[in-house]
């Protein structure tokens, strides 16, 4: 199809899928160019290294590219920079360059010698000829890339864009994360796409903002009346007269709404129009998007808690994955703590406690001070068993959804490293080695142990309670990080207080509270496949209790 989408949960193999295609693409057609294009670049190296693993001994015949970094730093070795400086060097290795004229020889060795002192990411005084031919065969390896790997807003797809180069596919993963303006670019270098995510997970950032913008004609009237105060005269050229003028009439502005909103959140507007087609059509219409509905990451029982909460229990879980889930943990925090896949350490809620001020702070960021306590004993006695080798080490994650937790445990952990131990055998979830995150900057990553505080815990009821926690799309990413064991740290007499009068309406906004609180009391009755319960709750006392 000329546009096509594919919705993918957590761990059914998004990255698999996009290495896959490229593999079977060039090796069909070894002249094809794909581009691929993410929001991230975190995201766009995991792809890049499936795929160099994905093509395996053909990539030597594959040129490879990827634009530049962050801030122009160099983030792999497929830089088109360092491409195009392997190339010179083989180039001036070569017999034709050894019977080339003297002339060719020396020009050709120059800019070898220019690329090779240019200090990728730092700024050089550079011969103005050096850097224009510097530039040029940068273009060139640019141009005659296979695959193309690059941010939705680097300099590279300006660069292909001025020089109306097309692509045989374009390739865009975290597609849901992406505005309708994010997409315009890698749109326009190809007739073919693909949009890959998931809009059941992170949306573009600050969505909640400016959707309540989009949708409020009054609120939108009054910024564009004011856009004079806000923005400079450059986007009056865009036709942002126009729209001022469209503010003028309340039919119009209705309309350019509607548009607004429609084109804000493209891939998740899209998908749900085609399944409302679908459901109208009963496929006598072909549709443009499917959802890939077997994940290959968690274990079953962690699975089962996302599946029932966020995707309406259609996903699934591989035989392969199933069977995996019954050999034991490499990893323990003590005898006494439990080996179930989910572990649930509930704190007093603060109401019960009475305790000025609450376990909860607002001030001057959201944290929780208890819950950093519990999480950072647990990592101290976290002990890698004795049959798991380095080689072999085992991931980990202790994540929060505010970035004044995740400070205040990082903080923490870096002196309980400082004592050694075997936290440090660990490896980071993470491309950089970190351990702590938020939910934005662990989507798309994974772990085998993952450790979590909700830090919410206050006397209040409702949405206003639960802050973050009220956002079903951050916290099926919360959750859904844990390959071998979750483990939660938060209070459950909060979140049944705090969801109270909520329903399992699929309308209702905190109807997956009141499935997940029902998720968890079921699997306790249930087997997980390494034995034992499939869910714990336990108490701070009880885990101190046990440890002795």
């Amino acid at each position: 199809e000329p546009s096509y989408f594919v919705v993918g949960p957590p761990g059914v193999g998004k990255t698999k899928l996009v290495s896959e295609v490229l593999r079977r693409k060039v090796s069909v057609d070894p002249a094809a160019r794909v581009l691929v294009s993410t929001q991230s670049h975190q995201a766009l190296d995991h792809i890049l290294k499936a795929t160099r693993r994905a093509l395996s001994g053909n990539a030597d015949d594959v040129i490879i590219v990827r634009s530049p970094g962050r801030d122009d730093a160099v983030s792999t070795e497929a830089d088109v920079r360092r491409t195009a400086q392997d190339y010179l060097r083989r180039v001036c290795a070569s017999d034709r360059f050894a019977e080339a004229p003297l002339g060719v020889q020396s020009g050709i060795a120059d800019l070898e010698k220019a690329f090779a002192q240019d200090g990728f990411g730092t700024v050089q005084r550079r011969d103005a000829r050096d850097a224009e031919g510097m530039r040029a065969l940068t273009a060139l390896v640019l141009g005659s890339a296979n695959l193309v790997f690059s941010t939705s807003a680097s300099a590279d797809i300006e660069r292909l864009i001025d020089e109306s180069a097309q692509f045989d596919w374009v390739i865009i993963e975290e597609a849901a994360k992406a505005t309708g303006p994010d997409l315009i670019a890698p749109l326009s270098l190809s007739g073919r796409r693909l949009f890959i995510g998931d809009h059941n997970q992170l949306p573009p950032f600050d969505t909640e903002r400016m959707t309540s913008i989009l949708s409020d004609q009054t609120a939108l009237r009054n910024a564009l009346v004011s856009s004079d105060e806000m923005i400079g005269p450059t986007f009056f050229e865009s036709g942002l007269e126009e729209l001022r003028k469209a503010a003028e009439d309340d039919d119009t502005l209705a309309q350019v709404s509607r548009s607004a909103l429609r084109a804000f959140e493209p891939f998740r507007v899209l998908v749900e129009e085609d399944e409302k087609r679908r459901s109208v059509v009963a496929g006598t219409r072909r549709s443009v998007s499917s959802e890939l509905l077997v994940q290959h990451r968690m274990d079953p029982q962690i699975a089962e808690l996302i599946s029932l909460c966020f995707y309406k229990g259609r996903l699934k879980t591989s035989d392969r994955r199933t069977k995996e889930a019954s050999q034991p943990l490499p990893f323990t925090f003590g005898e006494g703590f439990p080996t179930s896949p989910l572990v649930f350490i509930d704190m007093p809620y603060v109401s019960r406690t009475g305790k000025a001020p609450p376990v909860e702070t607002g001030r001057p960021r959201w944290s929780n001070g208890s819950e950093a306590r519990v999480i950072v004993d647990l990592l101290e006695r976290l002990r890698l068993l004795p049959q798991t080798g380095d080689q072999d080490a085992p991931s980990l994650a202790v994540l929060a959804p505010y970035r004044a937790q995740v400070d205040r445990i990082e903080r923490q952990i870096e002196a309980l490293k400082a004592k050694g131990g075997d936290i440090l055998r660990f490896k980071g979830f993470a491309e950089n080695g970190r351990i702590c995150g938020t939910v934005d900057a662990s989507q798309g990553s994974e772990a085998d142990l993952v450790l979590v505080s909700l830090v919410r815990n206050n006397p209040r009821t409702g949405v206003p309670a639960l802050g973050f926690l009220r956002d079903r799309r951050r916290m099926n990413v919360l959750l859904s990080r844990g390959r071998q064991q979750l483990v939660l740290v938060g209070s459950l007499e909060f979140l049944r207080e705090s969801s109270r009068h909520a329903t399992k309406d699929p309308k209702d906004e905190l109807s997956f509270v009141v499935t997940f609180l029902e998720t968890i009391e079921a699997l306790r009755n249930q087997q997980a496949q390494r034995g034992g319960p499939a869910a714990t709750i336990i108490t701070p006392a009880e885990l101190l209790r046990r440890a002795r």
